[in-house]
């Protein structure tokens, strides 16, 4: 029987997902922009299959957000709350793009 993930899971790859992009943004790769988006997808799949709704997903990469280390040593004025809004419109798209593709 195949494990499922739990509301904890979901959170702890969330705060991967975010932390690998706020490295990213700031070492830039030629992928970076690609594994942001391949993380979004898994963690789209796995809130739809759990019956998450996109707002609460919302709701736990702000929350998620807020508990990064490097986030909170980010210089005032740095791009951090850019990079949070640009991965929520990407997940919005990528929750709804995944209702299509289930």
């Amino acid at each position: 029987m195949p494990r499922t993930a739990t509301g904890s899971e979901l959170q702890q790859s969330i705060l991967e997902m975010l932390q690998r992009g706020v490295i990213g943004s700031f070492l830039p790769s030629l992928d970076a922009e690609q594994v942001l988006s391949d993380d979004l997808r898994s963690i789209c799949r796995e809130a739809r299959r759990q019956g998450i709704r996109v707002e609460s997903l919302i709701i736990a990469f702000k929350d998620v957000w807020r508990t990064i280390p490097e986030v909170r040593t980010l210089p005032q004025g740095s791009q951090g709350p850019e990079f949070l809004s640009h991965v929520i419109t990407l997940g919005i798209a990528e929750f709804y793009a995944s209702d299509r593709a289930d």
